[in-house]
């Protein structure tokens, strides 16, 4: 991920393919766009502006003109079709952003019993992880903060795992043994909550997520050091 935010993950080549893929891409949606308002609402029109969602939230463009298509011609037809669902939440997560509440939810942990989010951090100056057993690089970032929960968890600071899981729980619960995380997870079955979508994220499996005491997001995927910053200030240590 630092790689690709310093342009250091691809060859010229490779970023000369990334434009042109990029380029063409472009001219699909304005394709898309045009069909999609001059045709009758029909089923797969719905696949079409969620998969334009997605692209656009890949390269961090603006969704707005595709979640006002969708209210203007296709929100109350085919109501049985599950793109509703995806684009809604993707419609949440336009307002997802450093400075809003974090969004909240109710899911099952290791034991099965149900835990709310906002019940669990109510007061206490947070982490949010998303995270996968699949995801490597999610779980070095998620090990990379115990010394800091450690330290500060009995000043008021809590980490709450969230794991995106597929088919059964199993490579979940290895990897919370493996891993041995001391703070609270909770697992997500097919991401059936569309918590990622919500979180601006739906391709990935890694977000991390800074969560002031009023529930408000401090900051979207802060380092180490900026978690320890935010707390040492904070918690007014040295």
């Amino acid at each position: 991920n630092k790689m690709a935010m310093s342009g250091e993950h691809r060859t010229p080549e490779g970023q000369m393919w990334q434009e042109e893929w990029y380029a063409y891409r472009s001219e699909k949606q304005n394709y898309d766009y045009i069909w999609l308002s001059s045709s009758v609402s029909n089923p797969i029109g719905l696949f079409i502006i969620m998969d334009n969602i997605h692209t656009s939230q890949r390269r961090d463009s603006d969704i707005s003109k595709w979640l006002n298509l969708y209210e203007k011609k296709y929100k109350e037809d085919f109501t049985a079709n599950r793109m509703h669902e995806l684009i809604n939440a993707a419609g949440a997560a336009v307002s997802m952003a450093e400075g809003r509440h974090f969004i909240d939810f109710t899911l099952p942990d290791a034991s099965g019993d149900e835990k709310n989010l906002s019940e669990m951090i109510e007061g206490k100056v947070a982490v949010l992880e998303l995270w996968a057993s699949w995801c490597r690089s999610c779980r070095v970032n998620a090990r990379s903060l115990k010394p800091l929960y450690e330290k500060y968890h009995n000043l008021g600071f809590e980490v709450i795992g969230i794991a995106r899981e597929y088919s059964n729980k199993d490579k979940w619960l290895s990897a919370l043994e493996e891993d041995a995380y001391p703070w609270p997870n909770m697992v997500a079955m097919e991401d059936s909550h569309h918590i990622w979508t919500q979180y601006g994220c739906p391709d990935a499996a890694g977000r991390t997520l800074l969560i002031d005491k009023n529930g408000i997001i401090i900051k979207i995927d802060p380092s180490k050091e900026d978690i320890e910053q935010y707390l040492k200030d904070k918690f007014k240590i040295e």
